[in-house]
């Protein structure tokens, strides 16, 4: 799908973030410009501790602490985090229903749409089971089900697919791209999985602090890139105090 006619719903320009050592000031993202329009599928690689979650969180609102200017016009965004953060004591349609909770939605509006989101995972016959009672696949799918029960603009999903065996990542895959086909559904996802970052549109290489468009005729150059994984991770290291937002 061609967006880059279609006004973005967000605009980040000349991005930058430095996290504070014992001994120096270590910059993570440098000068990162980046348009996401609706219906955008961008897929964002790189090395351990190169800053992916830090961007993806600055993206989502939650890192402030950064130079340059975003530009926001989507007026919902859902986050995805590698760790599902599901509430134990919560079965899986509450779990669901908490968002909207918040947003003042009332009790059988809450139950219709965190029903119709697990459909959409296709785990509506798990609703009323605990998170102890569901499957690590599974309980990475009723996260992705309350980050889409509020219908947002943009879902960002960092490391979605890393805690979880081949064919549940397969399946993860799946839904993705099936959201962003069938939903057109805006979709940012920071990956080490070579086969989801190959399922997005469009490809990005974030290594020294940059962000590199990869050309997608180069079927290649993800393969290569995402060697990349085994440098040392410098910016996870000797942080003071630790950062929860470096990848």
């Amino acid at each position: 799908m061609n967006t880059t006619s279609i006004s973005p719903i967000i605009q980040a320009s000349n991005l930058s973030r430095t996290f504070n050592t014992e001994k120096q000031i270590v910059p993570v993202l440098k000068n990162i410009s980046l348009d996401i329009h609706p219906g955008d599928y961008i897929s964002i690689t790189g090395a351990s501790g190169v800053g992916k979650t830090t961007l993806l969180n600055i993206i989502g609102l939650l890192d402030t602490e950064h130079d340059g200017d975003m530009l926001f016009s989507a007026s919902r965004i859902a986050i995805v985090f590698q760790e599902h953060n599901l509430i134990k004591t919560l079965t899986a349609e509450e779990n669901i229903a908490l968002p909207l909770f918040a947003m003042g939605v009332n009790k059988k509006e809450r139950i219709r749409r965190a029903c119709a989101a697990l459909s959409q995972v296709n785990l509506l016959e798990k609703n009323a089971c605990f998170p102890s009672q569901l499957s690590t696949g599974e309980c990475q799918r009723v996260s992705i089900a309350r980050a889409l029960v509020t219908n947002p603009d943009l879902l960002i999903a960092d490391e979605p697919t890393g805690d979880l065996d081949s064919m549940t990542a397969r399946e993860m895959m799946e839904l993705f791209s099936s959201l962003n086909r069938e939903l057109r559904m805006t979709i940012v996802v920071a990956t080490h999985n070579l086969e989801l970052a190959n399922c997005a549109t469009q490809k990005y290489l974030l290594k020294d602090g940059v962000l590199q468009k990869i050309d997608t005729n180069n079927s290649n150059q993800v393969d290569v890139q995402i060697e990349c994984s085994d440098i040392p991770d410098t910016t996870k290291s000797n942080l003071v105090p630790q950062s929860p937002y470096i990848s």
